[in-house]
């Protein structure tokens, strides 16, 4: 029996999903894979705001929801700023409202 716990503490938790999309409330961090390897990407709030939105507020709560309604875009533009980069990146990629101004919506068609 002793065995059995020493073996139990022995087991450390499993590590967090990072492949799926998660937000820490100020940014939605996520992963595109580019030659087979994970590369970790984040996109500001603000960033998000002006593709999904174009600039309009959003409801914190929403970040992940408007998140999916753009990821396609969102993965073609952090795939972009990779493939414009001298070698590989190093750490987590971010994407700032700058980078997002090609990528907001036409706004003044609706």
């Amino acid at each position: 029996m002793t065995a059995i716990r020493a073996q139990r503490r022995s087991v450390a938790p499993p590590p967090p999903d990072t492949s799926r999309p998660r937000s820490d409330g100020r940014r939605v961090l996520f992963e595109v894979l580019v030659e087979g390897h994970a590369v970790p990407c984040a996109i500001s709030q603000h960033a998000l705001r002006d593709i999904v939105t174009g600039g309009k507020r959003m409801n914190p709560g929403d970040i992940l929801h408007c998140f999916a309604l753009a990821r396609t875009q969102i993965e073609a533009l952090a795939l972009r700023k990779i493939q414009g980069r001298r070698g590989a990146p190093q750490g987590v990629l971010y994407i700032w409202p700058e980078d997002a101004e090609d990528e907001a919506p036409d706004t003044a068609a609706s």
